[in-house]
């Protein structure tokens, strides 16, 4: 469906700017040579200075398919046919069976969050929501609060993700992502909020992740955003300093570095 809503997609992403709040990095480790792996982006100090690029996750690309532990789907939000409309699908990871209130305020909160900015206020009408609920076994995501605290959860979701590990990339099983959200009428983008208040979140190319419960939960949903939803690489400003690049579309410029 991704292709009928191309158009779309490039008008609102022309009129998007992108900004970012840097998060510690620490590097180790590696995935094993055989695993499929797809390109996430992370944002990062590393060495004193802001970074912004991609490392390599887990995801073989399985499509998505419906029966995923019997979630049920509720639409938040229609405004027409999805033949002509951007279906955003919201799960939650992290959240137990007796959380689930939690999670749908924070979707509620999570939907004013997105469309807060322009141009997603004008262009509202052209998006429909809906929320999928699915429990995990446990509360929160691995390594939260410290590494090496590990969770019991529906997407399987961490911290200190990639090759090489960063600690504020929060990643997902993307698979068992898609096969929730199966459980939508539609689905051209999923959005995942994580039962967190630690800052950290990820960019896959339709999956994007933001931690749900922190008070930068509409920042990381706007910033994840412009990289899933609107094809978008990295720029950052400051008061003092700006870091630009000559193209900010992400196959183009898949990977910046900052410069003064």
């Amino acid at each position: 469906m991704i292709s009928r809503v191309r158009a779309q997609r490039w008008l609102i992403a022309a009129m998007l700017v992108v900004t970012a709040i840097p998060a510690t990095a620490t590097a180790g480790g590696e995935l094993a040579s055989d695993a499929p792996t797809v390109p996430v982006y992370f944002d990062s100090v590393i060495d004193g200075e802001v970074d912004g690029g991609v490392v390599l996750v887990p995801d073989d690309g399985t499509p998505a398919s419906h029966g995923f532990r019997a979630a049920r789907s509720v639409t938040l939000q229609n405004n027409g046919p999805s033949s002509n409309r951007i279906d955003v699908v919201i799960v939650g990871e992290g959240y137990t069976a007796a959380e689930m209130s939690a999670f749908q305020a924070d979707t509620v909160l999570a939907i004013d969050a997105i469309f807060a900015p322009t141009p997603f206020k004008e262009y509202r009408d052209a998006f429909n929501v809906h929320r999928v609920d699915v429990a995990s076994n446990e509360s929160g995501v691995d390594h939260d609060p410290t590494f090496g605290v590990m969770r019991d959860t529906a997407f399987d979701g961490g911290f200190w993700c990639g090759d090489p590990p960063i600690e504020r990339l929060l990643c997902v099983d993307t698979v068992k992502v898609r096969q929730a959200a199966a459980a939508a009428p539609s689905a051209d983008v999923i959005v995942v909020l994580v039962n967190t208040a630690t800052y950290g979140g990820a960019g896959y190319a339709d999956v994007l992740v933001a931690a749900g419960r922190g008070s930068s939960m509409g920042f990381l949903l706007q910033h994840e955003g412009g990289h899933t939803f609107g094809d978008l690489s990295d720029e950052y400003y400051y008061a003092d300093t700006t870091w630009t690049v000559e193209r900010c579309i992400r196959p183009i410029a898949p990977h910046l570095r900052p410069r003064r």
